[in-house]
């Protein structure tokens, strides 16, 4: 629905994941988002709460991409950007993106 509202249903779209922990009282919010990026903001298209603090692992982020490439199967994808999370050591996302571009 948001991909089709801001018209980017038939465009090649460059994506972010991110992961967020904030505290909110007592709980401990944490997140994970992949996001469209539209005129420079960032607009959330999926999402996932992680149980515990920490980093996402390479199994929850799969998952995520997975259930993207589910919901959006002829989503043309020109970049997904991300920090340092998601970027170093053997889990570098590389094979996670196969199929996701057409």
């Amino acid at each position: 629905m948001i991909v089709g509202l801001l018209g980017l249903d038939s465009k090649p779209l460059t994506l972010t994941i991110d992961r967020t922990n904030r505290g909110f009282g007592r709980v401990s919010i944490n997140i994970l988002m992949i996001a469209v990026v539209w005129n420079g903001v960032g607009i959330p298209l999926m999402w996932t709460l992680l149980p515990n603090k920490g980093n996402s692992s390479t199994q929850v982020r799969t998952k995520l991409l997975d259930r993207l490439r589910a919901t959006f199967p002829d989503m043309k994808i020109t970049m997904l950007m991300g920090d340092r999370e998601f970027v170093s050591g053997p889990h570098n996302g590389a094979s996670q993106l196969d199929g996701l571009s057409g």
